[in-house]
């Protein structure tokens, strides 16, 4: 459950009637919804706000069902806080909504066990604290030992990190491989640590088939900018086609 996903185009699902795809979880059980919205986030899906009503209106039903099933109340929720922001014409139904995600939490977090609900878990909770508005109320999870998880399950190397961070020490930039930003376990494939200025080395697992980042990408994105850091994402595809001198042209840009 990292960062990564499906080599699929991004336009996949863009004719897709949103409010017919919100009826389809009306008896949907909770696994098959974990399941469901998970894809539609990788996917970009671009109707969440009706997939987050619909789940308001089944609150009750789906908090029941978490206390039993708790991972895949994990896979709710982090799908939930993965997909794009609510629309401002979401802010109507925004109180029921922000009390439906407490009452989620509250109902999966205690309850989590395994590495992949921790890391789940802490990212949903890196965006319900840190983006917008911090939610309140909510259970305090064990901080340390859940970003410990987060960060091993994200840290990988490849022959394109070496060669950018090859790349950007001939530039100037100087900067630690791997870095731990700010204690969360939320992982910079390199950073300035001083200036808060994070590099991702995104390789052709983080798109669509059509180039266009993976709703996991933007969502790690996000994060990381909503800890207060600069983000700079390095494409994969922009950068096996450049030569050495535009590399370095490209990171000065």
């Amino acid at each position: 459950q990292g960062f990564a996903g499906a080599q699929m185009p991004s336009r996949f699902l863009d004719e897709c009637d949103a409010r017919r795809v919100a009826t389809l979880f009306r008896a949907t059980d909770l696994k098959n919804l974990a399941i469901t919205l998970t894809r539609l986030v990788i996917l970009n899906f671009r109707g969440f706000d009706e997939l987050r009503l619909a789940c308001v209106r089944r609150a009750k039903t789906l908090v029941a069902e978490a206390k039993t099933k708790p991972s895949d109340g994990a896979g709710v929720l982090w799908a939930l806080a993965a997909a794009p922001p609510p629309a401002l014409r979401f802010s109507c139904d925004a109180v029921d909504y922000r009390a439906f995600l407490v009452e989620l939490w509250n109902a999966v977090a205690p309850a989590a066990t395994g590495d992949r609900d921790a890391s789940q878990l802490y990212q949903v909770w890196l965006s319900l604290t840190r983006e917008g508005d911090a939610l309140k109320n909510l259970w305090a999870p064990p901080a340390t030992r859940w970003a410990a998880t987060l960060m091993s399950l994200g840290q990988r190397s490849s022959r394109m990190q070496e060669d950018c961070s090859s790349v950007l020490r001939k530039i100037g930039f100087e900067h630690e491989a791997e870095v731990d930003l700010d204690g969360t376990g939320l992982t910079a494939d390199a950073a300035d640590v001083e200036r808060r200025v994070a590099v991702e080395f995104d390789g052709p697992t983080h798109f669509l088939g059509d180039g266009a980042p993976t709703g996991r990408t933007l969502f790690k994105h996000r994060l990381v900018r909503a800890l207060g850091w600069r983000l700079v994402a390095v494409n994969s595809f922009e950068w096996e086609r450049m030569d050495a001198v535009r590399k370095e042209t490209h990171l000065k840009e």
